[in-house]
């Protein structure tokens, strides 16, 4: 047997065999009475059905004398003795195998483990009191639209379960088939059906999808590669005509009929992915103040008005929790981070004018001694996310970091991964654990945001 990923809080396992897995039935408690197709459905992966002369019983202590007597092993293991609606207690023996849970998420994050422990076709004797510390652990995948989605669904169904992703943020962008505005045409867009079986796939694998469309800047890149937007209402774009722009052309801030167009987009995917939150993006954004209706403004006036008019539709008119990406908010000159995810272009003195409800995305992919957005964040009161990408030390040095500084602000991570190649979704679904950068910091990130990283 190989190591249990996320590593649990508190595990033991004994060589003996206890439990053959052919022919097992499972029997769930009156506590998953109303998600029982998720916990079926988890079960099958081991080819176990319920109903009959169960031995394996799921659910609370209240549900069964054998789950109270398993929750009396493993309490004790857990902090505070509490579960939460993620945590497990997982008991194998040769009286069979018992999950205790408060919640469908436990039950299928002890089933994920319960999966990772058979070997020879047995699961063995084991205890296991498992819960994370963090609440937000988290994948983000830039999508190519319709050319990706053999590759998400995959990626959802082998391989977020494993390590307990409880977050999906899908880069979407300009690759959907707008009916709201076809007029925005990309090649090979996700259709409707398309995203609604992600959807689907997400719900049973108890994972929140996310959206994201990039807003305001990097929504739209160089002459040769203007944005679906940009393409359909040049006129919208703050530096027309510029060729020697800094790394993205960005959108006109100060002008309402962008965001005629772009929250009919927004409203489009958050009804199509019946999501609890939206990520707009805004980040590396360098083109400002340039247009007639911009120039003379400061760049963190603009900036923060264009925060706050998606938070006002996003948030104030759609009710959802609104994320974006935090580097327009830091100092770069008072930090060790370069031009891009450290500004240096005036737009930092925004974090003062935007609402704290925003969820920061804060995104360093390389080490550092320390991390000073960690502290500018916690301060000013806004909860954040770390976000890595492909560099397995800078991942944990990062994490250990925000824990030792964070406070409760830092509330998970966000592993990103941009692309399909070797350095994209092929190396997490080859599972190149130990080959692959990549893959090795999705499972660091991830097991750290689990057990905790210090």
């Amino acid at each position: 047997m190989s190591d249990i990923v996320p590593k649990p809080r508190w595990s033991r396992v004994w060589p003996e065999k206890a439990v053959p897995v052919k022919g097992l039935r499972a029997r769930t408690g009156k506590t998953l009475a109303g998600e029982r197709k998720i916990v079926a459905g988890a079960l099958a992966k081991l080819g176990i059905r319920t109903g009959g002369n169960a031995r394996l019983l799921i659910g609370s202590r209240k549900d069964a004398p054998e789950l109270a007597h398993a929750w009396r092993k493993g309490k004790t293991r857990l902090p505070g003795g509490k579960l939460g609606e993620e945590g497990y207690v997982l008991v194998s023996d040769s009286d069979g195998i018992r999950i205790v849970v408060d919640g469908v998420r436990g039950a299928f994050y002890g089933i994920q483990t319960l999966v990772q422990l058979v070997t020879g076709g047995a699961v063995p004797k084991a205890l296991v009191a498992d819960v994370p510390v963090n609440e937000f652990r988290g994948m983000h995948i830039s999508t190519g639209g319709a050319k990706s989605y053999a590759k998400i669904t995959r990626l959802i169904e082998e391989v977020l379960p494993v390590y307990k992703v409880n977050t999906l943020v899908l880069g979407i962008g300009y690759l959907y088939r707008f009916k709201s505005h076809p007029e925005l045409k990309s090649a090979q867009p996700f259709t409707s059906s398309q995203v609604k079986r992600i959807v689907k796939l997400c719900r049973e694998r108890c994972i929140r999808v996310i959206p994201e469309l990039n807003c305001l800047g990097h929504q739209s890149w160089r002459t040769e590669r203007i944005g679906a937007l940009l393409r359909a209402y040049p006129e919208f774009n703050e530096t027309p005509g510029k060729q020697n722009i800094t790394y993205c052309y960005s959108w006109c801030p100060s002008d309402p009929r962008v965001y005629r167009v772009v929250f009919d987009l927004i409203d489009e995917l958050i009804d199509v992915f019946k999501t609890d939150a939206f990520h707009v993006g805004m980040d590396e954004v360098f083109e400002l103040g340039e247009c007639p209706r911009c120039r003379g403004k400061g760049a963190a006036e603009l900036f923060a008005k264009a925060v706050n008019d998606m938070y006002r539709h996003v948030v104030g008119r759609r009710r959802k929790q609104m994320l974006m990406w935090g580097d327009r908010l830091i100092d770069g000159s008072r930090t060790p981070y370069n031009r891009m995810n450290g500004a240096r272009n005036g737009t930092h003195p925004a974090l003062r004018m935007i609402p704290r409800d925003i969820l920061i995305c804060d995104w360093h992919y390389h080490t550092h001694r320390s991390y000073p957005s960690v502290q500018r964040f916690r301060k000013a009161g806004f909860d954040f996310v770390t976000c890595s990408y492909q560099k397995p030390r800078a991942v944990g040095t990062f994490m250990r970091y925000a824990a030792e500084h964070g406070g409760r602000r830092w509330i998970g991570h966000l592993d990103t991964n941009w692309g399909e190649g070797k350095r994209g979704l092929e190396c997490l679904l080859d599972g190149k654990v130990g080959v692959s950068g990549p893959a090795d910091a999705f499972r660091r990130g991830l097991d750290l945001a689990w057990r905790g990283a210090i």
